[in-house]
């Protein structure tokens, strides 16, 4: 069976973004929090109390059922004024260790924050 090389495509929209109250907790979520930081763009495990106000919210969908599958989270954003989307990183949600694998397996991540949007470019 061939590996899938596709990312999962994660957009931020204007409207829904900032949902800043989870609509289902769980043990993990309720205590951590997965946070892709724009200005040094590294993918982090933290404490969920060390989510502040320049968070977004994203909510990503559930993990590939195949383990062939790879578990890329693509994180795309308006970064200038016209219409399309840019990319703004392409996250591998695996490397953050077996622990935050194993629950992404379990269904108990289902959002990522993104800290320091950057403005839009003129």
């Amino acid at each position: 069976m061939p590996r899938s090389s596709e990312a999962i495509e994660t957009t931020i929209a204007t409207n829904d973004s900032i949902d800043r109250k989870s609509k289902r907790t769980n043990s993990w979520e309720a205590k951590n929090a997965i946070v892709y930081d724009v200005s040094s763009q590294k993918l982090l495990k933290t404490k969920r109390e060390a989510i502040e106000a320049d968070h977004t919210r994203i909510k990503i969908p559930k993990r590939p059922l195949s383990p062939l599958q790879k578990d890329n989270v693509r994180i795309s954003m308006p970064l200038s004024s016209a219409a399309g989307l840019d990319v703004l990183a392409e996250v591998k949600l695996s490397s953050l260790g077996l622990k935050v694998a194993f629950e992404r397996y379990r269904g108990n991540i289902a959002e990522i924050w993104v800290k320091g949007i950057p403005q839009y470019v003129l």
